[in-house]
């Protein structure tokens, strides 16, 4: 993640406030759209956006829409992303539901699945129906003045450990680290000690034996280059990141564009789609190549394993932990909003 730029920390409230009704005039004079993106422009998934998406928004709204692009949290990091696009000052950015437990209740369901499709495309069509199926998906974006206009799947997760590490068991008694209580939970349930620990903090706690090992998405593993202190590493594609990045503008801003041009802008964004798939795909291949090339031992994990991994019954109980939280944040039919996605998981599921 990247850190906020001097420019934004050196904003009074009043100026800020002045900066955000400024850029939202603006936006009404203007062609030009501002998105909001707390990664780094050098990111993959950022340089697509700029080679690939940008000007195929341009091209197919007839120059209508032209967006300016904000990267390294410019405007604000991934905590801020729903006040930035609600109130205006950014109208459209890359959002993660995952930095708001309570605002997006019902999209925090999605992290208590272990399994979802291994292929991108399956992934896609699961989070494109509970967006536009599921009521209570769509009803906390629309009272957080969102609209999801496109989504992107993340590369699977991955196993780097300090130690070798061929099958699953082999991760009992050691301490784990892991970005989210569910996936920590599912850590416990293996019989490893999980630790919460910041993301920065990680390279430094594998050198110096504070843990043992990272779960953490396969791509954050080759960036952040944690294989060079933990270079063994289990990955199935089978166990996804189960929380998409989306992107999403502002609903007022949404409504008030012409049908044609909402038209074309959305054809630009489903082409994108299944270009980060393809993009996916390929990254997967060249981190493994390139990590094999270093001397890193890079393992499929066995059908038994993910058996293991995915075990209903821990993922029930992970689910029913979830249930409560969700009602205790406002969601009081959590329930429902649990049975409507596992279904959808398991049509996308059958779909493999």
């Amino acid at each position: 993640m990247g850190k906020q730029s001097s420019f934004k920390r050196i904003l009074t409230p009043l100026a800020a406030g002045a900066f955000a009704t400024l850029m939202t005039t603006t936006a009404v004079l203007a062609d030009n759209v501002r998105y909001a993106d707390w990664d780094n422009e050098s990111c993959i998934r950022c340089q697509e956006l700029l080679k690939e998406y940008f000007p195929d928004v341009s091209e197919k709204t007839n120059g209508k829409i032209e967006i300016q692009p904000y990267f390294n949290a410019v405007l604000g990091g991934g905590g801020d992303m729903i006040r930035l696009v609600r109130d205006g000052v950014a109208d459209f950015g890359g959002v993660w539901s995952g930095y708001f437990p309570n605002e997006f209740a019902a999209q925090s369901v999605f992290a208590t699945i272990p399994q979802g499709p291994a292929q991108c495309t399956n992934q896609l069509y699961f989070f494109k129906e509970v967006y536009n199926n599921v009521p209570a998906v769509k009803a906390e974006l629309e009272s957080s003045n969102h609209e999801v206009i496109m989504i992107t799947p993340l590369l699977h997760l991955g196993f780097a450990s300090k130690t070798p590490l061929t099958e699953l068991s082999q991760i009992e008694g050691q301490k784990w680290r892991a970005g989210n209580k569910w996936l920590l939970g599912l850590l416990e349930a293996q019989n490893a000690s999980p630790v919460s620990l910041a993301w920065g903090d990680v390279y430094v706690s594998l050198q110096t034996g504070v843990i043992d090992g990272v779960l953490a998405n396969y791509d954050g593993i080759d960036n952040m280059k944690f294989y060079e202190q933990a270079k063994h590493i289990l990955v199935s594609e089978s166990t996804w990141m189960p929380v998409p990045f989306t992107y999403t503008v502002r609903k007022d801003f949404w409504d008030g564009l012409s049908d044609e041009v909402k038209r074309g802008w959305l054809e630009a964004s489903e082409e994108f789609e299944q270009h980060m798939c393809s993009v996916l795909d390929a990254d997967r291949e060249r981190i493994i190549s390139s990590q094999e090339e270093q001397g890193v031992t890079v393992t499929t994990m066995s059908d038994e394993d993910l058996a293991t991994w995915a075990d209903p019954e821990i993922a029930v109980s992970l689910q029913a932990q979830w249930v409560e939280e969700a009602k205790a944040a406002g969601l009081e039919n959590a329930e429902e909003v649990l049975a409507q996605v596992l279904e959808i998981h398991a049509e996308a599921m059958a779909r493999e």
